[in-house]
């Protein structure tokens, strides 16, 4: 499942909103809607993406360059982490 919204008022809204359904075709399970306080109405949709869609999501990302790596260099442990063979059972450390 996916999570998309927009926020807007009048045509605009309406159609970012229906220009997105036609290009994307999403499979949508659950739309909701709120006023925020200065008028804004917001429209969220949870959805599934269409074979459609994710062709499309993928020729948009293709050539992307990430700027910074998806796990920083600092977060990466110096010894491998020991994982148990049957969850919950004690792990036992090799000898170094």
């Amino acid at each position: 499942m996916r999570f998309k919204y927009f926020t807007g008022t009048g045509a605009d809204l309406e159609r970012a909103i229906n220009g997105w359904l036609e290009e994307f075709e999403p499979d949508v399970s659950q739309v909701v809607q709120t006023v925020t306080p200065d008028g804004a109405l917001t429209v969220g949709f949870l959805f599934e993406e269409s074979f459609r869609g994710q062709e499309k999501r993928f020729s948009l990302e293709h050539g992307m360059v990430r700027e910074t790596p998806a796990i920083p260099p600092g977060s990466i442990p110096d010894k491998p982490i020991t994982v148990p063979v049957e969850p919950g059972t004690p792990v036992s450390e090799p000898n170094d």
